[in-house]
């Protein structure tokens, strides 16, 4: 879910901005908690080539909330 989305379903309802603020704060925080695991993630493998996989999972999960 992206700035995007978010104004959209407060589109259909009558949502104060701060509540938006909150939830797209919210969001972007579980967003960068999941990019953090990826990153930590390539310790735990013993074969490397995983890696580079996991380090471009944590770059595409952090442009999702990028626009």
């Amino acid at each position: 879910m992206n700035r995007d989305d978010i104004i959209k379903l407060a589109a259909h309802r009558e949502v104060q901005p701060w509540v938006m603020k909150l939830v797209m704060d919210c969001v972007e925080a579980e967003r960068e908690a999941c990019a953090q695991v990826c990153e930590e993630t390539t310790a735990k493998w013993t074969q490397h080539v995983y890696n580079g996989a996991c380090i471009d999972c944590a770059i595409a999960i952090r442009a999702r909330g990028v626009k």
